[in-house]
């Protein structure tokens, strides 16, 4: 398998890498950064993303929406935005799909080709699925393209690959992508997610 092909390197907490030093399929990095990467990345097959509101959630959506226009603007081929905790925890499915819509909305409006993912920290999921299902169902209903499960864990668990299992159960035709500070990508592909995202730091 190529892993290249399915390997996002997020950078949100710096500089991205160059074309030359890591082969990938994305780069993620914070807005700031996207202008720069996209055009370090014109002549690449990677494409560029931008994390929206990362690692918290907890921006409103108002200054979420700016940020991921702005991001649009700059050229960028995906946004990929934090879920708002307390609606993830309240199962609020009305607000989540306000919250998704709202920047899918606004990310059309500059290019009807930019993708729009949502993502979610393990660190707010209860033991039961429902916080999972809810979210996917949100991000279909509100036009997403795909789901993102961030964890801050320092090994793939077994708890890990049971939320990465339910989340590729739940997410229907959206495409999804799975976190991991480690570079244990092997399992994480084979519980059928389409993409591993590895901090840039764990790459070196």
């Amino acid at each position: 398998m190529d892993f290249a092909q399915h390997l996002d390197i997020h950078c949100d907490l710096g500089p991205f890498p160059t074309p030359v030093e890591h082969e990938c399929a994305a780069v993620c990095v914070g807005g700031r950064y996207t202008r720069s990467a996209v055009q370090a990345y014109a002549n690449s097959k990677a494409k560029v993303h931008t994390l929206i509101d990362w690692p918290g959630g907890l921006g409103k959506p108002t200054v979420r929406q700016i940020g991921a226009v702005a991001a649009a603007k700059d050229g960028t081929q995906a946004v990929e935005v934090m879920a708002c905790p307390e609606h993830v925890q309240d199962g609020n499915f009305a607000a989540l799909c306000d919250d998704v819509m709202g920047v899918v909305i606004a990310v059309r409006e500059v290019s009807r080709e930019i993708e729009v993912h949502v993502a979610l920290d393990t660190a707010w999921l209860g033991p039961e699925a429902e916080s999972i299902e809810c979210l996917c169902l949100a991000v279909r209903e509100s036009g997403g393209d795909g789901v993102v499960l961030a964890s801050q864990a320092l090994q793939i668990d077994p708890q890990y690959e049971k939320q990465v299992a339910r989340l590729v159960h739940h997410s229907g035709p959206l495409r999804v992508k799975a976190l991991s500070l480690t570079i244990e990508a092997g399992v994480l592909l084979d519980a059928g997610v389409d993409r591993v995202g590895v901090s840039s730091r764990v790459l070196g």
